[in-house]
């Protein structure tokens, strides 16, 4: 997966490629110039088969990465969108299945650090 920050005025402030991930869905970011994003960090199991888990990372103003987490969630999850909760922590949405045909929505409260709360 990879993540762009950008200014203003279009320009890039900065990058993160990690091939840990699936991807990086949305990013929310506050008023200190740190983001949070929601997405899919990549886990292989018996070093062949690939599943996707919950991701959460949160990045300083400068692109470094200050926290991550995954929450697994049936055989796969996914984390699509965030928002910031009102009293600190977040919202974080997606889905999770265990049939790869009925899919669960899930809805997670996080503290500033993505842990459960």
């Amino acid at each position: 997966g990879f993540i762009v920050a950008l200014d203003a005025a279009g320009r890039v402030r900065w990058q993160v490629i990690d091939r840990d991930w699936h991807y990086f869905a949305n990013a929310y970011s506050d008023a200190g110039g740190r983001w949070v994003v929601a997405g899919v960090r990549i886990r292989t199991v018996d070093g062949v088969n690939q599943f996707y888990d919950f991701g959460l990372r949160g990045f300083t103003a400068a692109g470094e990465t200050s926290w991550s987490v995954r929450h697994r969630a049936g055989q796969e999850s996914q984390g699509w969108t965030l928002a910031p909760h009102p009293s600190g922590g977040w919202w974080a949405a997606g889905l999770r299945t265990d049939d790869f045909v009925d899919f669960d929505v899930d809805v997670l409260r996080v503290d500033d650090r993505g842990e459960l709360d």
